[in-house]
């Protein structure tokens, strides 16, 4: 059992991310309003991750494909082989993260919260395979912003509105709430709460 304090902390940082994802949509909204705001958002809109495509190309490994078929943390480590955009990309800073955190800390979770992960993890992956046989090196913030998009509906298809309350202290040990503040984040979780709250 958490502590009155543990549970205080624990609240009081899912207030803070509320706050930031309101304080978003109303930067939003201004900047649709105004033309003149377009595209002069903060930092945490921007992407860092790399574009060039200087680098060659390494070949399709079908083991790494097997391995997103089966929803492996690893194939995000074999598609960045390919893909090269670097640790703060989407593979590596966020999609390989965000699997290893989720498995290991998957014992904090209910039995439905364990069913979304099984779920999860391989539709994401499987998502990507079409990307990852793709000839392309870098291209990283579209690659980003595809694999945001398919984040919505694994999330809502495997049961994400029925495990949320139950897991929420165990979904907040997972989040690092800094990546939460990039555009694609924010929109995939506007789009997820709109679906389950709305």
């Amino acid at each position: 059992l958490l502590s009155q304090t543990e549970s205080l902390c624990i609240m009081m940082k899912i207030t803070v991310v509320i706050v930031i994802v309101l304080t978003l949509i109303l930067v939003d909204k201004g900047a649709k309003g105004d033309p003149s705001r377009r595209n002069k958002r903060g930092w945490f809109w921007r992407s860092r991750s790399r574009t060039s495509n200087s680098q060659s190309i390494k070949p399709v490994d079908a083991y790494c494909t097997r391995k997103g078929q089966k929803g492996d943390c690893g194939f995000y480590r074999c598609f960045e082989n390919r893909r090269q955009c670097g640790s703060s990309g989407y593979l590596i800073g966020y999609g390989y993260k965000y699997c290893a955190r989720f498995r290991n800390r998957y014992d904090r979770f209910t039995r439905d919260g364990k069913n979304w992960i099984d779920c999860v993890r391989p539709c994401l992956t499987r998502k990507l395979i079409g990307k990852y046989q793709e000839n392309v090196v870098g291209q990283c913030d579209e690659l980003k912003s595809y694999a945001f998009d398919t984040h919505v509906n694994c999330y809502l298809n495997c049961g994400f509105c029925n495990m949320y309350t139950s897991n929420l202290f165990a979904l907040n040990s997972v989040y690092k709430y800094w990546d939460m503040l990039s555009g694609d984040a924010y929109r995939q979780m506007k789009a997820v709460a709109g679906r389950c709250f709305g």
